[in-house]
């Protein structure tokens, strides 16, 4: 898909319900910001409103995992992926949990395997953990969250419960 060729847009009808997953960003004096959600169209049915929960859940549990001289951003992702793993979604979470942000949106460190930077105070962090399923609902929150001693502070806490649109 490259937009501005209108020949090679996915062009397709969204029957309720179905979600949509937004992401937004800003830059103030020099710093950036990145914010995300997820709304449904139409009410949920079967186990979306469980998918957005889980998404939730392990956002919640990488919150409390970005604990500053204790933890490594490797070990804050494992933390939150294994809330979805264990509810049968790990093949659903197709990402890191979240990327460093500051003058860039994206910037190391990153939260992810592999990446064992540890945590010092005051480090801005996305957690954005998702359930991303091709042809069934999908699911992604992203708040900024600060590392402190004893687990992150989110940034925003706006819109917490999925939003539906009938």
């Amino acid at each position: 898909m490259i937009f501005g060729d209108r020949e090679k847009h996915w062009h397709r009808q969204l029957l309720p319900p179905v979600s949509i997953l937004f992401d937004f960003g800003a830059v103030y004096e020099g710093f950036c910001y990145d914010y995300g959600r997820t709304v449904c169209f139409g009410e949920p049915q079967g186990d979306q409103q469980r998918v957005y929960d889980l998404v939730m859940a392990a956002q919640a549990a990488g919150v409390a995992a970005l604990k500053a001289g204790e933890a490594t951003t490797e070990q804050v992702d494992a933390v939150a992926r294994q809330v979805i793993e264990e509810a049968g979604y790990g093949s659903a979470f197709r990402h890191r949990l979240g990327h460093g942000i500051g003058r860039d949106v994206h910037e190391p460190p990153f939260l992810t395997r592999g990446d064992q930077t540890p945590l010092r105070e005051g480090m801005l962090f996305t957690i954005e953990p998702s359930i991303l399923q091709f042809g069934g609902f999908s699911a992604r929150v992203e708040d900024v969250v600060v590392a402190r001693p004893g687990g992150g502070e989110k940034l925003t806490n706006g819109f917490q419960q999925l939003i539906v649109i009938d």
